[in-house]
């Protein structure tokens, strides 16, 4: 065996550490989120132990903002090659590491990492033991309930209120009674993120007391109540959220606004057109959201109306409820949104277009597909899929060779919304392309076509590296075959709410 060549390995070794180092420099681009991504599907890839290793000591440097955030959710990508790793780095003696391996073990949401996380949960270090506590939350775990109820009793404040979050993901009914008692707390931040957690649990004990918490002095937790019933629903709270839309605070009146719309009850309509008028732009949101979600055709005019605001969320938000509401009067108003230069409008727009449905919209969205910006041409043939013109197969077809996979993906999807026979060999060849998400948009699109001539290729996808394409060829190979009866489970990937 001939001598190793150090000097030549600690080359290779530096030209990997400066590789990282540019991609840890794209993974915090503010400019692009495509460079983000494409950063972050790199890590992903060539994630092994020296990678995380890596990123771990990139924490250090980064202790809050995107950049940590982005670094942590690349490490809960990595996967199986991470865990080991992460679980070491629990251990490590550096706080920032430590919490941002329990942080990303949370991301990946891997049942493995409870025991270590509650043993985390014990760290000396508080900054730890609350990022342990969102991690249990996030992987959802019976297991972590008795110890994060033994958590809300902790000496830091920080702490307490991550392990509240985390019992609400958890959804479990042994944390209503302490979190009722939390809802007087003395320290708003405690009342808020009880109330929050109640609302995710969804428990009827806590209707009452949350909409006690909706005249709380402290303006936040009014908002937190307000919040909670965006899960609960209940009927029972709309004339105190109607009341809450004319509330001091413009977070409490937005998300007051919202749990309406999520309640859906019709009372609430004129009540949220007379709040797109409100001097506050957040409140003016919630009130588009929650029109959008209760889908009244009286709040298509104020909408319309609402596309000038002068608040981008708030268009963008009006947006939204005219696409949701599916009122073809809002489809003039709307094309002229996907010529735009706003990239953002335009991609609204367009989804807007696709769930209402119109075949006006046929011919712009064909122009929308000229654009330079892929992710542009990536909404624009969502929608023409949604819309179902047959018009515009081969248009689709084409969109199936796009340079950029997510239009490759999103011409997969459409294709199947559409279900013709013409699709079936082009899907079939993008079951074989080099991207995952296209793979698993064209399983899915087998989902709705069903033709037996896609069997043999979907069992060799039940293979694939990718487990979400494996599961999306599972069921469509067991819906091959079936009698066509209506739209299968699979409503894609902007389902309607």
């Amino acid at each position: 065996m001939g001598k190793i060549d150090s000097s030549k390995l600690n080359k290779k070794r530096t030209e990997a550490e400066n590789d990282f180092d540019s991609l840890i420099k794209a993974l915090k681009n503010e400019r692009d989120w495509k460079v983000r991504a494409k950063a972050a599907k790199t890590l992903e890839k060539t994630g092994d132990a020296r990678t995380v290793e890596l990123l771990l000591q990139t924490l250090k440097k980064d202790k809050e903002g995107e950049g940590r955030e982005t670094i942590i959710m690349v490490l809960g990508m990595i996967g199986r090659k991470a865990i080991e790793p992460l679980f070491k780095a629990l251990k490590n003696e550096d706080r920032d590491i430590r919490a941002g391996a329990a942080e990303a073990l949370g991301w990946r949401g891997n049942k493995k990492a409870v025991k270590p996380l509650l043993q985390s949960l014990k760290d000396k270090d508080s900054l730890v033991r609350a990022a342990a506590a969102e991690a249990l939350g996030e992987i959802g775990d019976a297991r972590a309930v008795k110890p994060l109820l033994k958590a809300l009793k902790d000496e830091s404040i920080k702490v307490q209120a991550e392990a509240e979050w985390a019992l609400g993901m958890i959804e479990d009914k042994r944390a209503v009674e302490p979190l009722l008692q939390n809802l007087m707390d003395k320290h708003s931040d405690i009342r808020y993120e009880a109330a929050v957690s109640l609302g995710m649990i969804g428990d009827k004990r806590a209707v009452e007391p949350l909409l006690q918490a909706l005249k709380d002095e402290n303006s936040d937790v009014r908002a937190g109540a307000a919040e909670a019933f965006w899960s609960t629903k209940d009927k029972r709270a709309v004339k105190s959220l109607i009341k809450a839309l004319k509330d001091k605070d413009d977070g409490v009146r937005g998300a007051a606004a919202i749990a309406l719309g999520e309640i859906r009850d019709k009372r609430a309509v004129k009540p949220l057109i007379q709040a797109l008028k409100d001097e506050e732009s957040y409140a003016r949101y919630g009130a588009a959201q929650g029109l959008g979600f209760i889908r009244d055709k009286r709040a298509v005019k104020p909408l319309i109306k609402a596309l000038e605001d002068e608040d981008h969320e708030v268009r963008k938000s009006a947006i939204f409820a005219l696409g949701k509401i599916g009122d073809k009067r809002a489809v003039e108003p709307l094309i002229p949104l996907i010529k735009g230069e706003d990239i953002e409008f335009r991609e609204e727009a367009m989804d807007a277009l696709g769930w209402i449905g119109n075949k006006r919209a046929v011919e712009p969205l064909l122009k929308a597909l000229n654009q330079k910006d892929s992710s542009t041409r990536e909404n624009a043939v969502w929608a023409l899929g949604m819309i179902n013109d047959k018009r515009v197969i081969e248009t689709l077809l084409q969109a199936l060779k796009d340079e950029d996979s997510g239009v490759r993906a999103g011409a997969a999807e459409a294709l199947g919304f559409i279900r013709d026979k013409k699709a079936v060999e082009p899907l079939i060849q993008a079951l074989k392309d080099e991207d995952s998400d296209v793979r698993k948009r064209a399983s899915w699109a087998f989902v709705e076509i069903r033709d037996k001539r896609a069997v043999e290729p979907l069992k060799k996808a039940l293979k694939d590296e990718d487990r979400e394409v494996r599961k999306a060829a599972s069921l469509a190979l067991g819906l091959v075959g079936e009698k066509k009866g209506g739209r299968a489970t699979h409503t894609g990937t902007k389902e309607r709410r």
